[in-house]
Parts: C-alpha cells; structure tokens; sequence
C-alpha cells in the first residue's frame, strides 16, 4: 500500500488531533504528503414560513471556526517537518470525504473514531463507517483514545 497522499479529515475533536498525529507519522515515514479537510454542516435557519437565507454573520462565524480547526491540524502537521494542503468545504461529512479523496486521488484516508455504540451508531450514523464501507482508497481508523498518547515528533533522529 502507497502512503503518498494522505487525506485527515478534521472536526476539532481528540480523535481528529489523534488521526492528523498518525498521518504525520505515516507521511514523514513513507514521503507522502497531507491533504487535511474540514468538512462543515451547511447552516440552516427554519422560520415560520419555512427555510430562510442565512445571515452573512453567521456564515462568517463557520468560516472562523473552520479556518481555527484547519489552522490547528496544519500545526500538528507542521510539528512533524512537513506541510500540507487544506481544504473547507460545507456539506455532507461522508460523502465529502468520499468525493475529496478521489477528486485528489489519496491512498489513504487517516479519520479520527470515537467509537460510538451500536445503539448510537444506529441512531447516528457514523461517518467512519461510511466511510469505509464505501472509499476506494485504504482507510486507518485512529482511536480518539490514541490523542494522548502519540508523542511529539523527535527533531534529533
């Protein structure tokens, strides 16, 4: 398996920062390079007469929060000696995810896994399942748990 382009989508979330660190690690060891991609909800408002424009404000707000979210993945990255491209794009998590990996041809898709229960991930869904039920490219699936416990990158090897 080829680990040239790496696809991390990420949320802000311990299983993301999980995720993005192994990428990192995958990346740096094999010379591949990092794609990090924020997928957000498209802001709906419902009124009394049913959907409404949204406020450039509040479009400005998710714009803010995505940017943050990019900004602190490509830290992560960065800490490992290597850069990477970024990507926001609002829509559907999963299908997102699908549609960007083989619009930048990645070998892998890194995502973070929280591990819901299978009540929750009935009730919920769940993206890294869809995910990997559906990607054509391999798929690692980091637990949210492995956060803590990745260490930061040794600049003296």
């Amino acid at each position: 398996m080829r680990f040239e382009r790496i696809l991390v989508p990420v949320d802000g979330s311990p299983g993301a920062r999980a995720a993005t660190r192994a990428a990192a690690e995958l990346a740096r060891a094999f010379g591949g390079e990092i794609v990090l991609l924020h997928v957000s909800n498209e802001p709906t408002l419902i009124g009394s007469m049913g959907a409404m424009e949204v406020p450039g404000e509040l479009l400005a707000v998710y714009d803010e929060m995505s940017a943050r979210i990019l900004d602190e993945s490509a830290r992560i990255v960065e800490a490992h000696g290597l850069g990477g491209e970024t990507i926001s794009v609002a829509g559907d998590a999963a299908a997102t995810i699908l549609e960007v990996a083989t619009a930048k041809d990645v070998d892998v898709i890194v995502l973070g896994h929280r591990g819901l229960s299978r009540i929750e991930r009935f009730l919920l869904g769940s993206v890294s399942q869809k995910v990997v039920h559906h990607a054509e490219c391999g798929v690692l699936l980091v637990p949210e748990g492995d956060a803590d416990e990745m260490p930061a990158p040794d600049d003296t090897a």
